[in-house]
């Protein structure tokens, strides 16, 4: 089990950037099992991602989505096996996450093979929610997997997580405009729709042809992922003490990304990738650490 907790933490600490400063907050074991949960869903994107094509990356996720249920539903515990796994079958034993959260995760994924345009906000919600929407809740599951699930704040707090995790997973998607454009197969995620109330096209945003029409689209969206962080500011209150400054951590940080895109909205189109220096982000790493447990919500601050 160790060397699947190690193997975990190195996946998490090499890919996962900006949420790595906020798990690492979290005390053991609810870290290891953050971890697990991350390694898992990294693993089954970059099988999607990596894979020559559609088909042979529907394949691949097949056999993921198999293996997952395999080491799901064995009965003992997991040796001599790839050293992803026994962490994550110990994870989804020991804390309250619904196998559904997995299954609509890898769901969003599959949508993501052959390329992705989303034509209207529903289905923008709808693929929000299961890449990232999902996460919050596992999270906010393991955060709380101390509060007995029959406490009636439980159903608010996977809420608030899922629409907080829409929240992340729009400034993401703000932010990778032009790297997903060019990828191949390409993918947009900004819904059609959008474009058309806007006068635009997505090469028209790519080329920034019309600068008020092009940053009219952009503020329309940075205040949308406003309003999905403010939404949810209650979120922090409902995760315990002892685990609340990984939320915080992470907010900020995402906050900060979307704020930065928001003074300079041209920015989603350019080569150079919109990024929190990493002077701010040890900022807000120290910020955190000195903000009190029982504070009310700091969703709004930035660095």
């Amino acid at each position: 089990m160790e060397l699947s907790e190690r193997y975990c933490r190195r996946i998490t600490r090499q890919r996962a950037r900006n949420f790595y400063l906020g798990l690492m907050l979290t005390p053991q074991p609810k870290r290891a099992a953050l971890y697990a949960v991350y390694a898992w869903m990294r693993c089954a994107d970059d099988l999607a991602d990596d894979s020559p094509g559609p088909i042979t990356g529907g394949l691949r996720l097949d056999a993921f989505e198999q293996q997952t249920a395999a080491t799901l539903d064995a009965a003992g515990t997991l040796v001599d096996t790839d050293a992803l796994w026994p962490s994550v079958q110990q994870t989804m034993r020991e804390y309250p996450i619904q196998r559904v959260w997995l299954d609509e995760a890898l769901a969003g994924l599959r949508a993501d093979q052959g390329g992705t345009t989303i034509h209207t906000r529903g289905d923008l919600d709808r693929y929000c929610h299961e890449v990232a929407g999902t996460v919050g809740m596992i999270c906010t599951a393991i955060w709380r997997s101390d509060v007995p699930r029959h406490e009636g704040e439980w159903p608010r707090a996977l809420e608030f997580a899922r629409v907080r995790g829409l929240a992340f997973q729009l400034t993401n998607i703000l932010r990778d405009v032009r790297a997903d454009a060019e990828l191949r197969p390409a993918r947009s995620y900004l819904p059609l729709d959008s474009y058309v109330e806007f006068g635009l096209t997505l090469q028209d945003l790519l080329a920034w042809r019309d600068e008020r029409k092009c940053a009219a689209l952009m503020g329309y969206w940075v205040q949308e992922a406003r309003r999905l962080y403010d939404a949810t500011a209650e979120l922090e209150l409902l995760i315990p003490a002892e685990c609340r400054r990984s939320l915080v951590t992470m907010t900020r940080l995402y906050r900060t990304l979307l704020e930065q895109i928001g003074e300079e909205p041209r920015s989603v189109v350019s080569p150079e990738r919109v990024r929190v220096a990493t002077w701010r982000k040890l900022s807000i790493l120290m910020s955190s650490m000195r903000t009190p447990q029982s504070v009310k919500s700091p969703t709004h601050a930035t660095a």
